[in-house]
């Protein structure tokens, strides 16, 4: 950037000591500007997470008993870095109309709950309190204060609105397995436990829907919902503070200017911007195993972190707080401890082993030793880096998975094939890449060892092969 934008904030103009009029009107833009994007950071959380709420309930239905489900998600629905290997399931509570919120959960599910502001409020399955058996859960509203009844695992939400994510799994053998686990399940108030509305099962497949936040002015105003429906926390009272500044404050209309508005359009945008560097720049620190270019958007790297609001013993890391959430969604205790077979691990390449961007012009190897340390199945992704969304390569979807169709080679070791075209040996390991379009890999192990925590295991990494296309 230009110093000398900056150069000019500084030089503006003042008589006898006190700004013109121009200088306050170019220094208050600038400020509002600069609050803008330090809100969008801070937000992306909150927003991106009302964003597929609302894209949801716009196609799927509301209220807590619609069950939107995908036997295998893929590249229509637009959500960041979704997993096309596990069946998913979405619900949204609203503890503020319907109060305390029962969910049955199925046996053998991997789910949570997190609240408005993606913070964990359980997790549900083996690494959740009913230990993969199932269970009733109750999800309790902030300030509740009546008798609750027992025989419920009970959980305390910070927000009124929550968001239930489930996931089922299944194998070439059993295709439908996932779905049903998920559709065994029931949500429902409990004021209504004594005779539960039916479920509302929407089947997603097929269906178009955009969840992605929005990177113009309506990112605040989602914000400016949010804000005035949820309780607000005193940490939280600077950033509400820079809000109330752009005319964001409960209980009072959002209504900016036309000036406001364009200031809030740049705002978005280059808050969007600043989140691909922060991804696609990874420290080295974050690097999950050493000499490889894999990386963890958990901050610090997963084996040692134990907090999911990334809380240093001095501050919040606010870059890492972004990295993640710029690239994925949902969060839960198990996803940021070590629990040797429960819950996943993660890690993502942005780059080859030379240190290049992954370009679809490009073909490329990987490969991946024996023994992979995941008790439940690995997979590879890949994704479009310009929406972090399944990459829309004209396959069915885009991955590898340990318990698809995978080809092994003598000593358990598996080779993938990623590029414009198969290689000579056939399509069975192979993902195809769209030219002109970066993508970036993403590497899940449900249910990680003791071996990926000790990291005894390494993958290889990315290595360019040849220009295809």
């Amino acid at each position: 950037m230009s110093k000398q934008r900056w150069a000019d904030l500084v030089d503006t103009s003042s008589e006898g000591g006190y700004p013109t009029a121009a200088a306050a009107a170019a220094l208050q833009a600038e400020m509002q500007f600069q609050r803008g994007v330090q809100l969008h950071t801070w937000a992306l959380p909150a927003v991106a997470l009302a964003a597929m709420r609302r894209a949801c309930q716009t196609h799927f239905g509301t209220g807590c008993t619609t069950l939107v489900s995908w036997r295998r998600i893929g590249p229509e629905t637009l959500a960041v870095t979704s997993n096309p290997d596990v069946s998913y399931a979405f619900a949204w509570l609203d503890l503020k109309t319907d109060g305390p919120t029962v969910i049955e959960a199925a046996p053998n599910l991997q789910g949570l709950i997190d609240d408005a502001w993606q913070r964990p409020v359980t997790d549900i399955g083996a690494a959740g309190p009913d230990a993969g058996a199932g269970g009733r859960y109750l999800i309790v509203p902030p300030g509740w204060h009546q008798p609750l009844p027992e025989g419920y695992f009970i959980c305390h939400a910070r927000t009124y609105r929550a968001f239930v994510f489930l996931r089922g799994f299944f194998t070439p053998e059993h295709p439908d397995a996932g779905l049903a686990q998920i559709n065994a399940t029931r949500i429902y108030p409990l004021s209504a436990a004594g005779a539960p509305p039916p479920m509302n099962r929407v089947d997603g497949a097929g269906t178009a829907v955009d969840a992605l936040p929005p990177s113009d002015h309506t990112y605040f105003t989602y914000l400016a919902d949010i804000l005035d429906e949820e309780p607000a926390d005193r940490e939280d009272f600077t950033m509400r503070g820079l809000a109330a500044g752009l005319g964001i404050i409960p209980g009072r209309p959002f209504a900016p200017s036309r000036e406001l508005t364009e200031i809030l359009d740049t705002a978005a945008a280059v808050g969007d911007k600043y989140g691909a560097v922060v991804v696609y720049n990874p420290d080295e620190h974050l690097r999950v195993w050493p000499q490889r270019h894999w990386t963890s958007n958990m901050i610090p790297s997963p084996y040692v972190t134990a907090d999911p609001q990334f809380l240093t013993p001095t501050h919040q890391d606010v870059d890492g707080r972004l990295t993640f959430f710029y690239a994925a969604f949902s969060t839960s205790d198990a996803m940021f401890l070590a629990m040797p077979g429960k819950g996943a691990q993660y890690a993502g390449a942005f780059y080859d082993a030379d240190g290049n961007r992954l370009q679809g012009e490009h073909s490329y190897t990987l490969h991946i030793p024996a023994d992979v340390p995941a008790a439940n199945y690995w997979s590879l992704v890949l994704y479009d880096a310009t929406t972090r969304c399944l990459l829309d390569n004209g396959q069915d979807l885009p991955t590898i998975a340990s318990h698809q169709n995978l080809h092994l080679n003598a000593d358990g070791s598996a080779d993938l094939h990623i590029g414009p075209r198969p290689p000579a040996t056939g399509t069975q390991n192979w993902i195809k890449t769209v030219p002109g379009h970066g993508w970036f890999a993403g590497l899940r192990l449900y249910g990680p060892t003791q071996a990926f925590f000790d990291r005894a295991w390494t993958p290889g990494d990315l290595t360019r092969t040849s220009t295809e296309a």
